[in-house]
């Protein structure tokens, strides 16, 4: 398999954007590509309950063989809401540790997919201490929107990360 990050990058280049209004069916359809795109030994679960101090609920779960893989989180702020949507990327950078260096049942890794069209957001290149490396989507009609893809690696010496 590629790198996951890298079909993360692929599945948000390729999503069909017409009717995409909303974080909730941007979700959706990453979701249904990444099921598409993973196969059958793969379980992509959407809404996903987890027990933390900092969330209870995962955007996008991937499980492979019943054991957790992958942890994903998305942002899709479209107004100028940066003192609010900004601060909670953060808080989901810190859930996506925590889910990732938990003893029991880590995720190999956790992604942050944050995708805007405000250059207020674009501006930034840097959050919570991680690098930004803002894309533009490949798509027509879509000069102001640009995303980026943060990977959480932070794993302590567990004998399921290994």
């Amino acid at each position: 398999m590629k790198d996951f990050k890298q079909i993360l990058e692929d599945t948000v280049q390729t999503l069909d954007y017409t009717d995409i209004h909303l974080e909730i069916g941007w979700q959706i359809e990453l979701v249904i590509k990444l099921r598409q795109k993973l196969g059958s030994k793969y379980k992509i679960i959407p809404e996903n309950k987890e027990n933390t101090n900092i969330k209870k609920e995962l955007d996008i779960a991937v499980f492979e063989n019943d054991k957790h893989k992958y942890a994903i989180e998305l942002k899709m702020p479209q107004n100028n809401a940066f003192n609010r949507r900004w601060p909670n990327a953060e808080k989901d950078i810190d859930f996506l540790i925590e889910l990732t260096t938990r003893n029991k049942n880590p995720y190999k890794r956790g992604y942050l997919i944050f995708l805007t069209p405000n250059q207020c957001f674009q501006k930034q290149n840097n959050i919570h201490s991680h690098e930004i490396q803002w894309r533009k989507l490949n798509i027509r009609n879509s000069e102001k929107w640009k995303f980026f893809i943060l990977e959480v690696i932070n794993h302590p010496v567990h004998p399921d990360n290994l």
